[in-house]
C-alpha cells in the first residue's frame, strides 16, 4: 500500500463514517449510498488495509485494533484534504494584511481616504502602504509584488492587466483671482492655449501629459502651440494658466 496513486479517496470516506457510526445502514445513509454499496466498499477497505477492520456483533459492527489506530489520521487527513479544495473564505472584519497601493497625491484624495475611512469601520486589521505612482514598468513592479494595486489614469494603465473604472472626471482650469480669464464662465480652446501653461508632468521630463492628448482629441491638431511657462516633476498631473 505504499504507493498511493491508485488509491479511490471515496473509501477513506467510507472508512471515516464506518467508524462514526459502527453501522453499514447508518453508513449508507449518511454518506447518500445504498448499503450493498457501503458493503462492497468495507470488502476493498479489507483488501487495501490488509485486515477484516470490522466484526459484526449484535448491535452492530465494532473496529478492529489497525480500524481504531487509523481513526485519528484518517480524520486528520480527510480535514486537510478539505481545506485543500475549499476556497478561502475572505473575512474583512479579521483578515490582518498589508496591501502596497500605487497612486498620486490626488488620487490619495479622491479615492484613498473615503476608502480608509470605510476600511477602518469594517476591516481595521487591514493596513494600506502607499506608494509612489508607478509609471514605467507597473507590470514588472505588480508581479514582483512591490504593489498589490494601482490607481492611476487609463492612459498609464496597461492593457494586459485587469483593471476597473472608478469613477469620470473633467478637467478644470485653476488660475490666479487677478488673472484675465478668472471672471470668464466659458473659455473658448483657442482662447485658453493663448495662455502660457505650468504643466506637471507625472513622467518627469516631458512638456506633455494626458492634458495635450485630450486637447489634441478636442482640436484635431496640436494642442496648445505656446509654449510652457515652466515645468515641473512631479507624482502628479495637473495644468494651470499663469
Amino acid at each position: 500500500m505504499g504507493d498511493i496513486r491508485g488509491i479511490d479517496l471515496n473509501l477513506l470516506i467510507v472508512l471515516d463514517a464506518l467508524l462514526d457510526e459502527r453501522s453499514v445502514t447508518r453508513a449508507a445513509a449518511r454518506l447518500g449510498y445504498t448499503q450493498p454499496t457501503i458493503s462492497g466498499m468495507l470488502a476493498r477497505l479489507r483488501d487495501l488495509f490488509a485486515d477484516p477492520l470490522f466484526v459484526r456483533t449484535q448491535r452492530g459492527i465494532l473496529p478492529t485494533p489497525r480500524a481504531e489506530a487509523l481513526a485519528l489520521p484518517l480524520k486528520q487527513f480527510l480535514a486537510e484534504g478539505r481545506r485543500l479544495v475549499t476556497p478561502d473564505v475572505f473575512d474583512p472584519a479579521t483578515a490582518e494584511l498589508t496591501f502596497a497601493i500605487s497612486t498620486n497625491d490626488y488620487m490619495q484624495h479622491a479615492v484613498l481616504v473615503p476608502f480608509i475611512e470605510v476600511l477602518r469601520r469594517e476591516a481595521a486589521k487591514i493596513r494600506l502602504a502607499i506608494k509612489p505612482l508607478i509609471i514605467a514598468g507597473l507590470v514588472d513592479a505588480l508581479a514582483r509584488g512591490d504593489a498589490d494595486l494601482a490607481v492611476t489614469i487609463p492612459e498609464f494603465a496597461m492593457s494586459n492587466l485587469p483593471s476597473r473604472l472608478l469613477y469620470r472626471e473633467r478637467y478644470v482650469a485653476a488660475v490666479r483671482p487677478e488673472h484675465p480669464l478668472a471672471k470668464s464662465r466659458t473659455i473658448s480652446l483657442e482662447t485658453f492655449c493663448s495662455y502660457d501653461h505650468v504643466v506637471v508632468s507625472p513622467t518627469g521630463g516631458s512638456f506633455e501629459g494626458p492634458t495635450d492628448e485630450a486637447l489634441a482629441r478636442i482640436e484635431g491638431d496640436a494642442p496648445c502651440a505656446t509654449p510652457f511657462r515652466a515645468f515641473c516633476s512631479s507624482r502628479s498631473c495637473c495644468r494651470s494658466t499663469i
